[in-house]
């Protein structure tokens, strides 16, 4: 019950995160990136509840808007490396042979280095913008969902039912797609639930260093860099952007740990 009502409430938070994402433009139109040098690095006050910026922006509409950027983004990248995980070790697992010798190998040069130093390195080739945090993220996260689903489809394969499919003479895409994938699928979306939290740092660490978002975009990570450079005469700057990622970010870790709990009773 307990697992439940844990799931049940933070399920509401995540929603509710998702729907001030998805209309932060209408919560803070302007306010997000109107500039008033006459209010710069003001305290919070009931006009701005968290302050004011070095260019007088309001911290609380930029932090809003920037909900949308860090939530959706995170969630395509998840959206994406999952999906090409999954059919990469579906294939590699399934048809063995040269194709699971190349994703294999692939798999192991991108998980010989640290994730998050590969991604830098990726995106400051790249350059730094979202768009290119987005794709560094996503070559270096793929690859451990191709060698899970991997093992998981080579488990599978050698069950005595999908022994039975296989004399019956099914196709390989009916295989696929009624029997291996509907088994592989659960632990995939818990995978994935874990990871959300996990893009959301990696992107704002991304911005923070400069290899992500760019100014004038409102993100977290890029607000709490240009906040530190004013901590001893505007903290706001920096502690309501650092809230807002401990906050988001919990609830999306707790919430997915209640999901794999959820999914799976024998692992709670």
């Amino acid at each position: 019950m307990r697992h439940i009502d844990t799931f049940g409430i933070c399920s509401v938070l995540v929603g509710l995160c998702l729907f001030i994402a998805a209309i932060s433009t209408w919560i803070a139109p302007d306010g997000a990136y109107t500039t008033n040098m006459a209010q710069a690095l003001q305290a919070p006050s009931w006009q701005h509840w968290m302050g004011t910026d070095k260019l007088g922006r309001d911290v609380m509409a930029r932090i809003i808007d920037g909900m949308r950027l860090s939530v959706f983004t995170a969630l395509l990248i998840v959206l994406i490396m999952t999906t090409i995980g999954t059919l990469a070790g579906a294939l590699a697992g399934w048809f063995g042979g040269w194709v699971e010798a190349v994703v294999m190998r692939c798999v192991d040069i991108m998980l010989a280095f640290p994730g998050v130093v590969l991604a830098i390195a990726i995106a400051g080739i790249l350059g730094g913008s979202i768009t290119n945090a987005v794709l560094a993220l996503t070559v270096v996260g793929w690859a451990k969902y191709a060698r899970m689903v991997r093992s998981l489809v080579l488990k599978i394969k050698h069950e005595e039912y999908m022994q039975a499919v296989i004399m019956q003479g099914a196709k390989t895409g009916v295989m696929l797609s009624r029997h291996i994938l509907p088994n592989v699928i659960p632990l995939v979306i818990v995978t994935a639930a874990l990871d959300i939290g996990t893009m959301m740092l990696e992107v704002a660490g991304l911005s923070f260093l400069g290899f992500g978002a760019q100014p004038p975009t409102a993100e977290w990570g890029l607000m709490i860099n240009e906040g530190r450079q004013y901590l001893q005469v505007a903290p706001w700057l920096l502690a309501f952007p650092g809230a807002a990622v401990l906050i988001v970010v919990t609830i999306f870790n707790v919430w997915s740990d209640a999901l794999r709990d959820k999914l799976d009773p024998r692992e709670s």
